[in-house]
């Protein structure tokens, strides 16, 4: 069976085509910089079947800034020259978009086979491509929640775009791989008056939407569907009301096409502002909702009630570093998210959530269920790409129905202000200097503070802010024509836990903000100079200790001994940051305000640990030398 098709014209059209597609060039918005260090390809894709996003009267659509393809090309040897390249949104002209990516060398000359999909896959194995297609969509089927397969095809190397020129083409048929449901309200309906529905609850009899396994090789293999939902929400981008004539609105559903039985029908029920729409029951009449179709469903009203509360959740701010792509609030049992039925409500809309938007959740009905959760504690967890991180929040008071706002906010992967230490913990922080307390083992600072994982040797943390002290001494004569040398370093140290909000296998680069100050012990019988306090990191589980060094002990004959820390102290990890430290604190400044500095982390992962620690120089004869570092404000994020 054919499905659907659409023919993306591919790389190169002549500049007169292009031009012959539109009265105006300009509206292309191609840049006139090329990049001579890549080689930028591209191709058009273009007819009213194409995609993106839906338009209004639920039939055409339209490419999207943004949009992404992913194309494959495999060579006559069995090696793919391009693997799951991603093809971007370059210029659009109506339905019809430009696409390019940049290449780091031409092609190699010879015949591909060329596989393109829509949008770039979740995952890829062999020719096999999995998508997600979410239970939460926009009414546009825009975001990825559509998909397409194009049809193999055989063509020579993709040439470098130079002056658009004289350029070959070659044309793949796209093929849709989804079904549509289309929405719509007619003029007559009799409750719905001049309101406008904003979410529709679709509840089908056998799984629709979820994770979609499709083969790049083969357009007409049917779609796998695995980890299925039988519940969608549309949350519209495009409210809907009453329509007739040329003006119907459309709320437009992407679903894996599927077979349905004699008898089954579609639950849904819609909100607008603050009422709740119910409806019969849909009779799916044993319809087959086949590939490259749509079904369309009219909304007829059969009861509309005021809503007894609304709750907005709105995400405020965002310390992670990247937008989280799916938000879980978990409530305490005995609370029931309103239009979920559980206390448990799943925001996952399939794309990146980003600062500002808005999380509705609605009460029907009984208010006592809306008032159930008055002043209690939520948890909130954030799923990113790279990253799952969790807060937790207390809600308003809530005493008769109306609406409650509450605001989120996306922690950080690591946050650290030492404002609940539970108790004044030390090792040997006091700067006793008997030398049974020089060399000290670490301790795990959990009981001491709310977060586990961390540990420290030679520290003092009083609450507010951490202090970790650093030691060297020497002693240096000559006897007899002889050097007598001895010095010793002994290192305090502060470790972070695990980065454990990282997710397994991804690896990423971080930013970390800390405030630090520096102390110079008085009692030392002399200065240090040039300190400063390095970060390493790490990826030891156990409780380390502070390190002690004797750089020398009796060495006759030497030329000297070196008075300055090692810089490449392993025991701690690789150096990552460093930076220097002034002597502008005192004996007690937990409750000091210190300066904030910045380090960048490479290659970070969940079993990441972060180590604080001193260098610094110490004069030569017979010194001692104690400096103290303050930490305080310790906040990492993604770097994107």
């Amino acid at each position: 069976m054919r499905r659907n098709c659409t023919k993306i014209v591919c790389v190169f059209l002549e500049i007169a085509a292009i031009l012959a597609l539109s009265s105006c060039a300009e509206e292309l918005h191609i840049s006139d910089s090329m990049h001579p260090q890549k080689v930028e390809v591209g191709f058009y894709a273009g007819g009213t079947q194409t995609r993106t996003t839906m338009l209004s009267n639920g039939l055409s659509a339209a490419w999207e800034d943004g949009d992404r393809l992913s194309v494959w090309a495999l060579a006559s040897d069995g090696t793919y020259t391009l693997a799951n390249q991603p093809f971007t949104t370059y210029g659009i002209n109506g339905s019809r978009g430009f696409f390019t990516t940049r290449l780091d060398a031409e092609m190699p000359e010879g015949t591909y086979t060329y596989y393109c999909c829509y949008p770039t896959p979740v995952s890829v194995n062999g020719t096999s491509v999995s998508f997600n297609v979410p239970a939460l969509q926009d009414g546009k089927v825009s975001g990825g929640a559509d998909i397409m397969i194009a049809t193999p095809v055989e063509h020579g190397a993709l040439t470098a775009i130079q002056d658009m020129d004289n350029q070959s083409g070659m044309s793949m048929e796209m093929n849709r791989m989804m079904h549509q449901f289309r929405f719509w309200v007619p003029e007559d309906d009799q409750l719905l008056g001049n309101e406008k529905i904003e979410q529709i609850f679709l509840s089908f009899p056998t799984p629709v939407v979820g994770d979609v396994t499709l083969n790049l090789a083969d357009a007409d293999a049917p779609a796998q569907l695995s980890n299925g939902q039988t519940d969608v929400s549309l949350a519209l981008a495009q409210p809907i009301g009453k329509t007739s004539g040329e003006d119907y609105q459309y709320a437009c559903m992407a679903m894996t096409p599927v077979q349905f039985a004699s008898g089954q029908v579609l639950s849904l029920k819609a909100y607008t502002d603050d009422k709740v729409a119910y409806f019969d029951p849909i009779d799916l009449k044993s319809k087959n909702c086949e590939a490259g179709h749509s079904t369309p469903v009219k909304l007829r009203v059969k009861e509309l009630v005021d809503l007894t509360g609304i709750i907005y959740l709105t995400v405020a701010g965002n310390n992670l570093g990247e937008n989280p792509r799916k938000i879980t609030l978990t409530a305490p049992d005995g609370c029931v998210w309103g239009d979920v039925g559980s206390n448990v409500y799943v925001y996952d809309p399939g794309r990146e959530i980003p600062v500002g938007e808005t999380i509705v959740v609605k009460f029907e009905k009984d208010v006592d269920v809306y008032k159930a959760f008055s002043n209690k504690t939520i948890s909130v967890t954030y799923d990113s790409e790279n990253a799952i991180v969790q807060e937790t929040l207390t809600m308003p008071s809530i005493t008769s129905n109306g609406t409650t706002n509450v605001s989120l906010t996306v922690p950080y992967l690591l946050f650290e202000d030492f404002s609940c230490v539970f108790a004044e913990g030390e090792s040997y922080g006091n700067n006793s200097y008997s030398q049974d307390e020089r060399n000290q083992p670490g301790n795990s600072l959990d009981g001491y503070m709310s977060h586990t994982g961390w540990n420290a040797s030679r520290y003092w943390t009083k609450g507010n802010s951490i202090r970790i002290n650093t030691r060297y001494q020497c002693v240096g004569a000559t006897v007899f024509g002889y050097e007598i040398a001895f010095a010793s370093y002994h290192h305090g140290r502060l470790d972070t836990p695990h980065l454990t909000g990282l997710k397994p296998g991804k690896t990423v680069n971080l930013i970390m903000n800390y405030d630090a100050g520096g102390y110079l012990h008085t009692d030392s019988s002399s200065g240090a100079s040039d300190v400063t306090l390095c970060i390493a990191s790490h990826t030891n589980s156990e409780v380390l200790e502070g390190i002690p060094t004797d750089a020398k002990g009796l060495d006759l004959g030497a030329p000297g001994f070196t008075a300055t820390y090692d810089t490449s102290l392993t025991d701690f990890g690789s150096r990552q940051s460093s930076i220097p430290l002034s002597n502008d604190y005192g004996n007690e400044a937990f409750t000091a305000s210190f300066p904030t500095y910045e380090a960048d982390i490479s290659n970070a992962t969940s079993a990441t640990r972060l180590a604080f620690y001193i260098i610094f120089t110490g004069s030569g004869g017979i010194c001692n030398a104690e400096f103290n570092a303050y930490i305080d404000n310790i906040k990492i994020q993604i770097t994107k």
